[in-house]
């Protein structure tokens, strides 16, 4: 009877990418040999350590690693495996990394824009968010209910990052917005909401003609000046 060195004949292959804290991403060695045994080995960066089964480990002393609910933090973590048989030296497979997605998180928030006069200037809003493969729809609410913002007339930047407004009319005075983050991964996350300042142009009531007699002693003028706001 002669018993065979441990041999790896498929290495681990990277499991697909999962969205933080949900999924399985599972790694597996095929080998052969006398009396094979496994352990599975991580590294964060600073080294590798043996895996321990636990939290989201198991299966770190078969042939098949299985992470449950990856964090995020775990992101680009390598993983591999040592094979020990009965016979020969320990054979050790390749490294392979895992990819975990961030959920949509929204860092900064909206600022309301500085106030502008009807029909004159742009305000813009802008939010700063994180996480993979995100879109944005921004919100307008006019006193009743959220609407989604549709690019045209004052409005551009619906669905990016960054909603414009040029030259606002006097009734959007006091609007409010706010944009939906939505990723690949997690929930969609809705920021604060901001409302703008549109303010009146002065508008000047012109005095109207008088005819008076000679030796009057006073003639009135009027002036009326209404909306000075702006």
């Amino acid at each position: 009877v002669v018993n065979a060195n441990p041999v790896i004949t498929v290495q681990p292959l990277a499991p697909a990418a999962v969205c933080e804290g949900s999924g399985l991403q599972t790694m597996s060695v095929t080998a052969t040999g006398y009396n094979l045994s496994y352990q599975w080995q991580e590294n964060q960066g600073a080294g590798w350590n043996n895996v321990v089964n636990g939290g989201v480990y198991s299966g770190a002393t078969t042939l098949s690693l299985t992470l449950t609910n990856p964090t995020l933090v775990m992101n680009g973590y390598q993983y591999r495996v040592i094979v020990t048989g009965g016979c020969g030296s320990p054979v050790t497979s390749s490294a392979v990394a895992i990819v975990v997605n961030a959920n949509p998180v929204i860092t900064v928030q909206p600022l309301a824009p500085a106030a502008v006069c009807e029909g004159t200037g742009t305000q813009v809003m802008s939010v700063t968010a994180t996480g993979y493969t995100l879109t944005y729809q921004w919100q307008e609410y006019q006193g009743a209910v959220w609407n989604n913002v549709v690019n045209g007339g004052v409005y551009s930047g619906g669905t990016t990052s960054s909603l414009t407004l040029t030259s606002p009319t006097l009734v959007m005075n006091g609007y409010q917005y706010r944009v939906i983050v939505t990723g690949g991964c997690g929930s969609p996350v809705t920021s604060n909401a901001v409302a703008i300042v549109v303010n009146p142009t002065a508008q000047v009531t012109q005095p109207a003609s008088e005819v008076v007699c000679n030796g009057d002693n006073t003639t009135t003028v009027t002036f009326a000046t209404v909306n000075t706001g702006g």
